[in-house]
């Protein structure tokens, strides 16, 4: 099942569940998001199969409401530590390589404040409400 929000599409199916949930992380395949529009609907399959967890990857929708300070664009796939390299190679079969494993508790950290995420996201955000304020301001000066 595909579901779409603000700044993530997700693919989940309910019945999944993990093997061993306390070692959740994830495969991250950086790309740009026509590659990865491409590749998902193999991955929402599986996911649907029950042979991957879960999924997700960022969108540019809508700039205000997109915390994610990612580029190029990341999507993820979930597993833990008892199938994490098992995704691995069923992700190379349909032709993905996953660059980086990161633990859940790992983007946690991140995320904190002063985390990685944090830091850029906050930002991110003020720099994308300033030019939604510029971009408001030329309309309102035109009408």
């Amino acid at each position: 099942m595909i579901v779409k929000d603000s700044s993530w599409v997700h693919s989940y199916n309910l019945k999944n569940e993990l093997e061993d949930p306390d070692s959740t992380g994830k495969w991250l395949i950086w790309d740009n998001l026509g590659k990865i529009k491409g590749f998902f609907p193999k991955i929402d399959v599986l996911v649907d199969q029950g042979v991957l967890y879960m999924a997700k990857y960022t969108h540019k929708k809508n700039k205000l409401a997109d915390r994610q300070p990612f580029e190029p664009p990341v999507c993820c796939v979930y597993a833990d530590n008892l199938t994490k390299d098992r995704i691995y190679r069923i992700l190379e079969q349909i032709g993905i390589t996953p660059k980086e494993w990161k633990y859940d508790s790992e983007t946690r950290e991140d995320w904190k404040p002063g985390g990685e995420f944090n830091k850029k996201s906050y930002w991110q955000q003020y720099v994308a409400f300033c030019e939604f304020v510029d971009e408001k301001k030329k309309k309102e000066k035109q009408d």
